[in-house]
């Protein structure tokens, strides 16, 4: 496994919102910064419009509570650089291809990634934002002037079907499809089962962002949390299920 992770080499997330990262690659991101490679993060909005209890986070400074939860969440998983390109959310999707990847490009240039991480082109939830961003992704590697490898992050069918399904019955996390498409470890490019100690600091960075999971830390202790999240399954760009 960590033979695998090496092989991916640089790594660089393209993600809709805060916490897009660590759910979908905390561990990945743990490991491979742990092999001593660098790994960064692009995200396209602040997370505005996650407003769920404005009581304890204000609609007018939910994007700065985020920005901060994910900074903190970043240092807990050692992401080496980040990069905001500061839509706003919801609006990706109306945004032009050719506008994001103005901003993207440059960081690409700069960054040089070996591998971009993003979501199934599906968006897993079926969030208009996390499909744009999974386009903007697939045409940045297009258009890159060296060869970088796509992987999208995909739902473990063990994990869904021990875990993810009580917690979207009860939280509605897939909240724009029934039920996401699965996927077995056979199918997957990188499947990992992250180790408890990768588990627990994916863990601490879940929980450093109290704004998105504090109602799933109400609803199933911490443990479960960790464990529901414990698989991080990859395809190659291309090779997801039909939508």
């Amino acid at each position: 496994m960590v033979d695998d992770i090496k092989g991916l080499g640089t790594i660089l997330g393209i993600w809709a919102h805060p916490d897009d990262e660590t759910f979908s690659s905390g561990g990945l991101v743990a490991m491979a910064r742990a092999n001593g490679q660098q790994v960064g993060c692009i995200t396209a909005t602040r997370g505005e419009g996650g407003v769920y209890h404005p009581d304890k986070w204000p609609a007018d400074r939910i994007a700065q509570i985020r920005t901060q939860e994910l900074q903190a969440a970043q240092e807990i998983l050692g992401i080496n650089e980040h990069y905001w390109l500061d839509f706003a959310d919801g609006t990706c999707a109306e945004a032009a291809d050719d506008e994001a990847l103005e901003h993207i490009m440059p960081i690409i240039t700069s960054f040089r990634p070996d591998t971009i991480v993003t979501f199934a082109s599906d968006g897993v939830t079926g969030h208009d934002d996390h499909k744009a961003v999974s386009r903007w992704a697939r045409l940045a590697a297009e258009r890159s002037d060296r060869p970088i490898r796509v992987l999208c992050a995909v739902v473990s069918a063990d994990a869904y079907e021990h875990y993810l399904r009580a917690m979207d019955k009860e939280l509605n996390i897939f909240f724009h499809v029934d039920r996401p498409n699965l996927y077995t470890k056979d199918e997957c490019y990188l499947a990992l089962a992250l180790p408890d100690d990768i588990c627990q600091q994916k863990c601490s960075a879940l929980q450093a962002m109290p704004s998105q999971t504090a109602d799933m830390l109400k609803k199933f202790p911490a443990e479960y949390m960790c464990r529901a999240f414990a698989d991080e399954y990859f395809v190659l760009a291309g090779n997801e299920h039909a939508v």
